[in-house]
């Protein structure tokens, strides 16, 4: 996130509305079903949104570094996002090391 920050690479409210939405898709929740799904896995919601955040800064800053050479879509950000949710799932301990 500080190389994004030190680049100027911002995080729009839209490209996390639809991280978020991705997360509640492939969860099958219902839009807006995001804050209540986080708490439910023992994780406080402002962690993860500082982690979607970084995510998507990240896939931004690869795609100014390297433009047409690499592409990460949001779904590829949005696929590790999932499965460090399984991870959380199977290892408790992963969600405080993560949240502290």
């Amino acid at each position: 996130m500080q190389e994004a920050e030190r680049l100027n690479i911002a995080v729009t409210d839209q490209e996390m509305d639809r991280a978020r939405a991705g997360i509640e898709e492939r969860n099958s929740l219902r839009p807006g079903q995001f804050g209540d799904f986080v708490r439910s896995l023992g994780v406080d919601p402002a962690t993860v949104e500082r982690q979607l955040k970084a995510q998507v800064a990240w896939a931004k800053l690869v795609r100014r570094r390297f433009g047409n050479d690499v592409t990460v879509s949001l779904e590829e950000v949005n696929d590790v996002l999932r499965r460090m949710e399984v991870r959380s799932r199977q290892d408790p301990e992963a969600r405080v090391r993560r949240s502290s």
